[in-house]
């Protein structure tokens, strides 16, 4: 489930998604996570009043099971999205610099990846918010499937 807050009067209404990575065999650590690691992507540098989206991709074979990204502790930077790629081929994130002028900042996405679970499904859903509206909601597994992880992109008006 992930809680959703819209304070900004001035910008459309956003639409946000969550994604939810759902195998029908649970994942318990470390005995059952076959082939993990933790994959960094190339370093990017953001220019002020700029974004990039950059991603980290899981060897082949292997799938993401969560991921972010490292922002080296600076503090104009504004995390947009952070998702597993299409099919669970990896992580992306897509991060904005707040500073209007003078000073870039670099940020590097990280995927958590394994082997392929059995029945491994990415599950979505989504919602659009009202201003000042603060809601939850879920991307549910299917049936006899079980959360791995989960994700939230705000998809508009952000």
């Amino acid at each position: 489930m992930m809680v959703a807050y819209r304070p900004w009067a001035f910008v459309l209404t956003p639409c946000v998604a969550l994604l939810a990575a759902c195998p029908t065999t649970p994942v318990t650590l470390p005995a059952t996570l076959a082939g993990h690691a933790v994959v960094t992507g190339s370093a990017a540098t953001v220019a002020a009043n700029a974004a990039a989206t950059i991603s980290a991709a899981c060897a082949p074979g292997s799938v993401a099971l969560g991921g972010g990204v490292s922002v080296g502790g600076d503090t104009a930077a504004v995390v947009r999205s952070s998702a597993p790629l299409a099919g669970g081929a990896g992580w992306t994130v897509t991060v904005a610099n707040t500073r209007l002028i003078c000073g870039a900042i670099t940020v590097t996405p990280m995927a958590v990846c394994a082997s392929r679970p059995a029945g491994y499904a990415l599950s979505t859903g989504a919602r659009s918010l009202s201003r000042l509206e603060v809601n939850s909601f879920e991307a549910p597994c299917p049936t006899a499937a079980h959360v791995a992880s989960g994700a939230g992109v705000a998809t508009a008006g952000i």
